[in-house]
């Protein structure tokens, strides 16, 4: 069975959108590693054809192409909450500022 036979038609469709699939991949990535490991293993049992095996390697390499787009969404999903949070900060550190002006201690006003 070859590693991309593991997920169903519409997960794969997911995993191939990349940064879409941020929290899709997690979850279905461990039973893919251990279907690698079956293949390594079947293809030491057996005779597999160098075609097989290539096209194996090249399974290999769309998966970890996918959890390379996987990682980068994550990353760039970060930064766009640490921009959010800097965001939030900066509004609340103006309020704070404005409350301190407003209610500081003025003589002039006794």
């Amino acid at each position: 069975m070859c590693l991309m036979t593991c997920l169903k038609n519409e997960e794969w469709e997911l995993l191939a959108e990349g940064i879409g699939a941020v929290y899709d991949l997690p979850a279905v990535l461990p039973s893919m590693l251990k279907q690698e490991s079956r293949v390594r293993e079947f293809t030491r049992c057996t005779n597999m054809s160098d075609h097989r095996i290539a096209q194996l390697e090249q399974e290999k390499a769309k998966m970890a192409e996918l959890e390379n787009k996987r990682l980068h969404g994550i990353i760039v999903q970060q930064l766009f909450r640490i921009n959010y949070l800097e965001e939030l900060l900066d509004q609340a550190r103006g309020r704070s500022s404005e409350f301190h002006t407003s209610t500081k201690w003025n003589p002039a006003r006794e």
